[in-house]
């Protein structure tokens, strides 16, 4: 899609569906992408709306649950001998996100 230009109009129909996509566990970029905004009007809308950034935050939180959720549906996966490497890198990648996304919650998380 390519990049468009959101009219005020909009503004509210993005946030929504930006904030929606957060928590559900897209990152940024992907978001902006499948919505067709780049990431210097998405900036703008940041400066200019502030509270978005506080909420963009508590989606955040959000999706440092869907993190968590992807880890806790692996526990009883059993593994290969020689997936046991890929899988703990993809764990620990996991365990980054959340602990980004939700540093208060996740912070001693090892």
């Amino acid at each position: 899609m390519s990049n468009v230009l959101i009219r005020p109009s909009d503004l509210k129909q993005f946030k929504e569906t930006f904030l929606e996509k957060i928590s559900a566990g897209y990152v940024e970029n992907k978001a902006l992408t499948d919505l067709g905004v780049s990431k210097a009007q998405f900036i703008r809308i940041c400066l200019e709306n502030p509270e978005f950034v506080k909420e963009i935050e508590e989606a955040r939180k959000h999706r440092a649950e869907f993190w968590v959720s992807k880890i806790a549906s692996s526990v009883d996966d059993v593994y290969d001998p020689k997936e046991v490497a890929g899988e703990k890198l993809r764990l620990e990648k996991l365990v980054f996100l959340a602990k980004a996304d939700n540093p208060e919650e996740y912070r001693d998380w090892e």
